[in-house]
């Protein structure tokens, strides 16, 4: 690890392909920065409990700011034009997204979830009997992908004048579709949807779209992921999930996963 990385990166993914494809990984890719791969649901309470390592903060990729201080292409959405996009993604999908900001940090990915609950904290409450809801989410977009500039033109010319009622209900349920899609999508890499079965139908309505097909978009319904309300855990379960988790690191496969992420940060010193 060079001089000037002041913090100790790491990623939970079952596999090094999951974890080197993850959207959360192209700023490291871009920057250099390397990362620890962790396969295993404990390294996330390992981690949280290691909290830094010979002054180096601990980090996990997805909470991490780095990449955020890259600029926009010039042909990317302005910061105005993100706003707006974002106002209506939040009117239409208010249940799961409650927040919506610009990023710079991604690529090849149109959107990222952030400061969402990490999905070995979601498995362990489902471990120990409690539901595991989701709640709305805060969702950064990327000005620069092509399928948040094509999603803005379409939004943008339902106010349009001189379209008639119907090409707008048309434009307007194709917008409901890709955007559901999108969120879909930014659920999957954040590991916060519970069963992917769930997009299947929109995914086969998002491959007609491409394939020039819209015989069957008035058939569109709005049921985004994981619909369902919300409570947040209580204080005596929070105190339960850290207990149980200082116990699952007394075990021998908690031991040996601490010990293994000590001497790999070693290796990254």
């Amino acid at each position: 690890m060079s001089d000037d990385q002041k913090e100790i990166y790491y990623v939970i993914a079952p596999n090094r392909e999951s974890a080197m494809n993850s959207p959360y990984m192209e700023a490291f890719h871009a920057s250099g920065k390397q990362v620890l791969f962790c396969y295993a649901q404990i390294d996330e309470f390992a981690m949280r409990n290691l909290g830094s390592y010979k002054s180096k903060d601990i980090v996990g990729i997805e909470s991490s700011k780095l990449g955020e201080q890259n600029k926009g292409n010039e042909d990317g959405l302005t910061q105005d034009q993100c706003s707006n996009l974002g106002r209506w993604i939040k009117k239409n999908f208010g249940d799961h997204i409650n927040k919506v900001d610009i990023t710079y940090r991604l690529v090849k990915h149109p959107a990222v979830l952030v400061d969402h609950q990490s999905q070995a904290i979601r498995m362990y409450l489902k471990a120990l009997g409690e539901d595991a809801k989701t709640p709305a989410q805060a969702i950064q977009i990327n000005p620069n992908h092509n399928i948040i500039k094509g999603l803005y033109k379409i939004v943008k010319g339902l106010d349009d004048d001189e379209l008639d009622s119907n090409t707008k209900d048309i434009n307007e349920k194709m917008a409901k579709i890709i955007t559901k899609q999108l969120i879909n999508n930014a659920f999957i890499a954040a590991g916060i949807l519970d069963d992917p079965r769930e997009m299947l139908t929109n995914s086969n309505l998002v491959l007609e779209l491409s394939l020039g097909y819209k015989d069957n978009v008035n058939d569109y319904e709005y049921n985004a992921p994981n619909i369902s309300t919300y409570e947040s855990p209580t204080k005596d379960l929070e105190d339960t999930i850290t207990a149980h988790a200082e116990e699952m690191e007394q075990t021998n496969a908690g031991k040996e996963s601490k010990a293994k992420i000590v001497e790999e940060a070693e290796v990254l010193q």
